[in-house]
């Protein structure tokens, strides 16, 4: 799941997601290759 987070609310999200919230680029290409690489790995 992709999810935006407003930067006053980045600590209070970071708490409730745990270990389970990771951050990315703003790039595009960025954000598609963590994508397809976090895809490949729950079905490889």
């Amino acid at each position: 799941m992709l999810v935006g987070v407003a930067p006053q609310w980045r600590e209070a999200f970071l708490a409730f997601a745990e270990d389970n919230a990771q951050p990315l680029p703003s790039e595009t290409e960025a954000i598609v290759a963590w994508l397809q690489q976090t895809c490949l790995a729950k079905v490889g």
